[in-house]
């Protein structure tokens, strides 16, 4: 059955979540560190790239829609580079910058197509700095045309209900990329888009298709939502609605060396 892609072109897209930054490092690595049994790599190049709720937002921009995206950094380097690499393809910042922490950023260093290390340099942001976050992003409600929580579970969605009601107020359909044990903080969202293993932990093991439908039709009733779509890794992805029949995507078989954005 042939599918035609949606168009995107007049959306108005909010991104709100966790924004990092992940910096890469190339190089080869062709003999072994005489300080300790480890490689060392001469670094030939860098790379820094948009991670987090940012990736998230270079991908919507890539399809044609209008997006503003929303979170928080330090005052740093880190933050002046998302900031550029985001304005040059369209993307709109309302970034609440504060002096308490640094911006989140992810060093992975490659060599010959394989991630040898990763350095996260992190801290949660506190409550302080999510209020002052809601002040900035919540006039931009008004000519939004759909929401999208980007939650990698480092502070700046503390509170999805406050976005979630907000939305519902001004008729906003909201998407969720969930993170962690307990969904209900995500009570009332129109779509909520799991990987198999985050929607196992909460309905416990898939033992069939059947079964998986079941168990998603389920959680779409005790959450209130409208959709569950439940990406499968080598399987593909699965979208299951309210009352409607599912809909199965297959994946496309592809090698890949590092899942960063994944």
């Amino acid at each position: 059955m042939k599918h035609e892609f949606p168009q995107f072109h007049g959306a108005q897209v909010l991104v709100i979540g966790d924004l990092m930054l992940d910096s890469f490092y190339y190089g080869k690595a062709s003999r072994i560190s005489p300080e300790a049994p480890v490689p060392i790599v001469n670094v030939e190049r860098m790379e820094d790239v948009p991670g987090g709720a940012a990736n998230v937002a270079m991908n919507i921009a890539a399809l044609g829609a209008t997006c503003r995206l929303g979170g928080i950094t330090g005052q740093d380097h880190a933050a002046n580079t998302l900031k550029q690499r985001l304005n040059s393809v369209g993307v709109e910042c309302a970034f609440h910058q504060t002096a308490n922490n640094d911006t989140i950023v992810k060093r992975r260093v490659i060599s010959n197509h394989q991630q040898l290390l990763r350095m996260d340099f992190e801290q949660r942001f506190v409550d302080d700095e999510w209020h002052a976050m809601t002040a900035l992003i919540d006039p931009m409600m008004a000519d939004t045309s759909v929401m999208v929580l980007s939650d990698y579970n480092k502070g700046t969605l503390a509170d999805p209900q406050h976005w979630i009601e907000l939305a519902k107020q001004h008729n906003i359909p909201v998407l969720v990329d969930p993170k962690g044990s307990d969904f209900r903080k995500y009570n009332g969202a129109d779509l909520i888009t799991p990987n198999m293993t985050e929607f196992e932990a909460i309905v416990g093991k898939v033992e069939s298709e059947a079964d998986l439908i079941q168990k998603a039709q389920h959680l779409i009733e005790l959450l209130d939502i409208n959709a569950l779509l439940i990406t499968r890794s080598e399987h593909g992805m699965t979208l299951i609605r309210r009352d409607q029949p599912e809909f199965h995507l297959p994946a496309i078989a592809k090698e890949v060396a590092d899942v960063t954005g994944a």
